[in-house]
């Protein structure tokens, strides 16, 4: 299917989704104060029906997310290049193992046990997040279901999250399902890459799929 993955080696050594790159992000969901959720339209945010917000209070927080915020309320905001540049990497981490812990609630059907309709619903109805975000979230999250192979790279963080957005937003649609057939070889071969070379991998295999996927 991608013959302009070949040229990169498949026999090229991979890091191993067995082999995380340290600590393994473990799923975490804060224990929000109890509501119902019966979203009169999902369009609308908040809800008019849904108002009882509860941002400020995670009760019951996972200790290691209590950890982590102590962490980054000790750090000092300096104009440090360096600080900035680790701090979008730890962020990436944050964000890969926020994605894994939603990925496995969408999967769960979670989201469907206190009235809200869909993913994005329920995010919009428990978490401080634009409409925008949510639907981004969802969409990342499905797709990391669909997609294990490239989801546990992320994860284990071997790809960052703009390798990850960038193929999320350039594999078509109707490309999802062979993205799928074909991620335990795609997949790797995006390890050490930009995201200007990632864009353009992904760009192509996505050219070559319509090739086979078109009814025409």
């Amino acid at each position: 299917v991608l013959g302009m993955f070949e040229r990169r080696g498949r026999h090229e050594t991979v890091p191993s989704s067995n082999s995380p790159r340290g600590p393994s992000p473990g799923a975490f969901t804060p224990a929000l104060r109890r509501h119902t959720c019966r979203e009169s339209s999902e369009e609308i945010w908040p809800s008019p029906l849904c108002s009882e917000r509860v941002f400020d209070t995670l009760a019951g927080m996972d200790r290691r997310i209590e950890q982590l915020l102590d962490t980054i309320d000790d750090i000092d905001p300096v104009a440090d290049g360096e600080l900035i540049t680790a701090l979008v990497h730890a962020r990436d981490r944050i964000d890969a193992a926020l994605t894994r812990a939603f990925a496995r609630f969408v999967a769960e059907g979670h989201h469907d046990t206190d009235g809200c309709r869909s993913p994005v619903g329920w995010l919009r109805a428990h978490c401080p997040i634009t409409d925008t975000h949510a639907r981004t979230l969802t969409q990342t999250a499905k797709r990391m279901n669909s997609w294990p192979q490239l989801g546990e790279l992320w994860f284990d963080g071997h790809l960052h999250h703009a390798q990850i957005e960038t193929v999320v937003r350039n594999v078509a649609k109707t490309n999802v399902e062979l993205f799928a057939e074909h991620d335990a070889e795609i997949s790797p071969v995006l390890v050490g890459l930009s995201v200007l070379d990632t864009l353009t991998a992904i760009r192509d295999w996505d050219a070559r799929a319509d090739a086979i996927t078109s009814p025409d």
